[in-house]
Parts: C-alpha cells; sequence; structure tokens
C-alpha cells in the first residue's frame, strides 16, 4: 500500500513538473511572473526554475500546502491541480487581477508581493 501511494504521488509530482516545463516558456500576459504564491503570514513566491529543482519531498510539501500556481495570467490553487478533473480545474481558476484583489495583495513583475495601497488614504504635505 505505501509502494502504491509513494507510486501515486511520485506520478502526480512528475506530471505536476511537465505542466511547469510546457507551460514556462509562455509569457505571462499580467506583470506576475509564472510561479507558485503563498499568501500568509510568510508570503513566498517560488519560481518555476528553483520548484523544479527541489526534491520530491519538497514539491509535495508545496504542492499540498496553500499555494497558488500563476500561469500565463492565470491562478490556480495547487491541491486543485492535484485533486480535481480538468474540466472542474479550468472552472476553478481565476485572473491574476482576481486573484490579488482575493488577497488583498500586489505581485510586482519581480515575483514580490507586497499589500495592495489603499485608496482612501493619504498624506497631506501642506495646504496653501
Amino acid at each position: 500500500m505505501k509502494k502504491i501511494v509513494s507510486l501515486v504521488i511520485t506520478c502526480l509530482v512528475l506530471g505536476f513538473s511537465v505542466f511547469f516545463l510546457a507551460n514556462s516558456a509562455d509569457a505571462a500576459n499580467g506583470d506576475a511572473p509564472n510561479g507558485l504564491y503563498k499568501f500568509s503570514e510568510k508570503q513566498e513566491y517560488i519560481s518555476l526554475d528553483r520548484f523544479t529543482g527541489k526534491n520530491l519531498k519538497g514539491k509535495v510539501s508545496i504542492l499540498t500546502d496553500n499555494y497558488y500556481l500563476i500561469l500565463n495570467g492565470n491562478a490556480y490553487k495547487t491541491l486543485d491541480i492535484l485533486t480535481k478533473s480538468n474540466e472542474k480545474l479550468d472552472a476553478s481558476k481565476i485572473t491574476v487581477t482576481q486573484l490579488e484583489d482575493q488577497m488583498d495583495v500586489q505581485i510586482e513583475s519581480d515575483g514580490s508581493i507586497s499589500p495592495k495601497p489603499d485608496a482612501t488614504s493619504f498624506e497631506v504635505e501642506s495646504i496653501e
């Protein structure tokens, strides 16, 4: 049983890596570069090159955590990629803009994540 589970996880990770390689040559439609993003206390960006360079244990820990995969302007939850059918996965994708609004962040062109600027606050230097 352990061997079967290990084989299934290995196949999923290898398939996911091939999915990355097939899509990594395409340019992203938005400013956010293709890669994996985590939005929590510790915000993190992992490029596709860094992900494919990780060992199996590292890949599995990322894919089963609360990360989003951004490819060509679309965002997918990593757990959705592992658990949903192609039709359901396509229906669950959102745009990078929708993800930024949902997480209340802004993703820069270098992959860094910053809080979205508050449109209601501003600083007045002087009034003449």
